[in-house]
């Protein structure tokens, strides 16, 4: 018995080795960066209940632009991978697509309105890069105006934190989909505001 344990440590050897290079091969290939979409913004209910209840009154969601800086991704990065946006290919317009989309869903947009709702991207960013946790930061400085006189003035930001993963190929996907409920949130703070919806009525 002992003569065989001793002639199947190679073997063990051997195997642990190429679990070795197995392993690193998968981080590698985790890690290889390419480019992709980010999902298609999906509006939150909440939010789109509480825009409808927010009175009588309507806008339309003008361009949205972007303050170019470090901290203000476009497209996203995501461990080596870029995450371009669906709309446009930039984040201002995922903002403003995301806005509109609930505006719409309340029936609180219109195409001729008098009332216009813009915004001026200043952060924006993803970091998936955590074992444990990642991150999603956006700040956004929203602008009402009616007739062109600004009504409301007001930087919201928001700090998102989701579980992450060591392998890429989870937690890349995981932090794409959590951008959007960043983003939900950001929204969401936006219209807890009571300011927000004095500006925009009549």
């Amino acid at each position: 018995m002992q003569h065989k344990r001793h002639r199947d440590i190679p073997a063990v050897a051997n195997y642990r080795r190429a679990m070795s290079v197995l392993a690193a091969l998968l981080v590698t290939l985790g890690n290889t960066g390419c480019t992709m979409m980010a999902p298609q913004y999906a509006p939150l209910l909440e939010n789109v209940q509480t825009l409808r209840n927010g009175g009588m009154y309507s806008a339309q969601v003008a361009e949205f632009d972007s303050q170019p800086g470090q901290q203000n991704e476009n497209p996203l990065s995501i461990r080596g991978n870029t995450i371009v946006s669906p709309y446009g290919g930039n984040y201002a317009g995922y903002l403003a697509e995301a806005l509109r989309q609930e505006l719409a869903l309340a029936k609180k947009w219109s195409q001729s309105a008098d009332t216009t709702v813009t915004g001026m991207v200043l952060r924006n960013t993803v970091d998936g890069s955590g074992m444990n946790t990642g991150t999603a930061d956006i700040a956004v400085r929203f602008v009402v105006k009616r007739s062109n006189q600004v009504r409301y003035e007001q930087v919201k930001s928001v700090h998102h934190e989701f579980p992450s993963a060591f392998a890429a190929a989870v937690a890349v996907p995981r932090a794409m989909q959590e951008y959007q409920v960043a983003v939900q949130k950001l929204l969401g703070t936006l219209y807890a505001d009571p300011a927000f919806f004095a500006a925009v009525k009549p």
